[in-house]
């Protein structure tokens, strides 16, 4: 997790990448049979639990979240079940976000350039408007 700066910014190291050096501006979070990294890495997506970070940050110019701050995060004390269930739901939810966000931005293209050409159409004189002499 990002420890400087975007307070919550995080990634789910997996064990391929054992022996890899954290960095002095991340600190890494090793978490134990009751919580699932996944579901804390979700977490850490979530704008409320960024605020709490960001709120209980120790900071100058630049927030800075340290030991005792990530330890007095409240989280939610779910089976292991559960927390794979939400983290399923989290991960499909985001999937259905990013595809609609792609269809969004390919709709908001197509508008654009129909416009375009409607406005050059109409320049041209290649458009007829109704109740317009030519």
């Amino acid at each position: 997790m990002g420890r400087k700066g975007d307070v919550g910014r995080a990634a789910v190291v997996s064990a391929a990448s054992a022996g890899w050096l954290c960095g002095s501006d991340s600190i890494a979070i090793r978490t134990g049979p009751h919580l699932s990294s996944e579901f804390l890495g979700q977490l850490f997506q979530i704008g409320l639990y960024r605020q709490q970070l960001d709120s209980q940050s120790t900071r100058a110019t630049l927030a800075n979240v340290n030991e005792p701050t990530l330890l007095s995060m409240r989280i939610p004390a779910l089976e292991a079940a559960e927390q794979e269930r939400r983290y399923q739901l989290a991960v499909r939810s985001d999937g259905y976000r990013r595809s609609m966000g792609t269809a969004l931005r390919r709709q908001i293209n197509l508008l654009v350039e129909r416009r375009q050409a409607l406005i050059t159409a109409a320049v041209t004189g290649e458009l007829e408007i109704p109740g317009v002499a030519a």
